[in-house]
């Protein structure tokens, strides 16, 4: 068993990895104080928000739940073990102040692979068409667009209309199940917005958070990867946020990286 003194060292050690970007390093130390103090729920809280840092979800799943059933009347705990199991129905957010990951779903083999492959063959193929991508703040007529290299750097174009409709209807038939997970009542959909980003070599968009007064209800990301690849980066992160007075956290985030689907 570890001691108060012991512990505290070990988070100490946790937060110096961290600030060295040695997030897997981070997850070593921490496991191997809790072998010392199994029962301990914080340092449970520490492992799973480690991984999931790393997209290792299931890894956090596991943590969270270590951390809820030595817990059991922690809000936060209950909320982190089912969202990282992405569970149905998906639980109330915690009543708490605090910055904490908004509900998400994953979902793999979304679209059928010869669409896949037409809308993966326009991204690499027909680049041409496709313009830099510019930042946006603002909304309705106020809204204002410009081109900041210093903050993005990719480029967009739109699907043609049988495409977007195509999309949409893959869109469509899961729609119903990622409501009810995210506990999201049935409303009409008015309004579809999409865009096809394509990120080469540099590319980058920086950390940032989406209008807060924005009317979406939900925002879909599917990543295109050719199945063998040379590069590294094109992972999602999706910072932990505090809805009450619309901010994130850039230091507490969960990872989603891609796969071929």
């Amino acid at each position: 068993m570890i001691g108060t003194a012991e512990k505290q060292y070990a988070i100490f050690q946790v937060e110096k990895l961290l600030a060295s970007g040695l997030v897997a390093k981070a997850e070593e130390s921490i496991r191997r104080a809790l072998s010392g103090a199994p029962n301990d729920a914080g340092l449970f809280r520490k492992l799973g928000d480690l991984c999931r840092q790393q997209g290792k979800l299931q890894d956090a799943a596991q943590a969270y739940q270590c951390w809820k059933d030595l817990d059991p009347g922690n809000t936060m705990a209950s909320y982190l073990s089912s969202w990282a199991r992405m569970e149905k129905p998906f639980p109330d957010c915690p009543d708490e102040r605090g910055y904490y990951p908004a509900p998400v779903v994953a979902k793999d083999d979304f679209l059928p692979p010869e669409f896949k492959d037409e809308i993966f063959h326009l991204a690499t193929e027909e680049s041409g068409k496709f313009e830099n991508s510019p930042m946006s703040w603002g909304s309705g007529e106020s809204k204002n667009k410009e081109v900041r290299l210093d903050q993005r750097r990719s480029r967009e174009s739109r699907l043609s209309p049988g495409l977007k409709q195509r999309f949409l209807d893959a869109v469509s038939t899961e729609l119903r199940t990622f409501r009810d997970i995210l506990g999201i009542p049935e409303y009409p959909v008015r309004e579809y917005k999409d865009m096809l980003v394509r990120h080469g070599d540099g590319d980058f968009l920086v950390e940032h958070r989406d209008d807060y007064h924005s009317p979406h209800w939900l925002s879909l990301v599917y990543f295109f990867a050719a199945p063998e690849r040379d590069f590294t980066g094109g992972e999602t992160i999706l910072f932990d946020s505090d809805r009450e007075c619309a901010t994130f956290n850039s230091s507490s985030f969960s990872l989603f990286p891609f796969i071929d689907n």
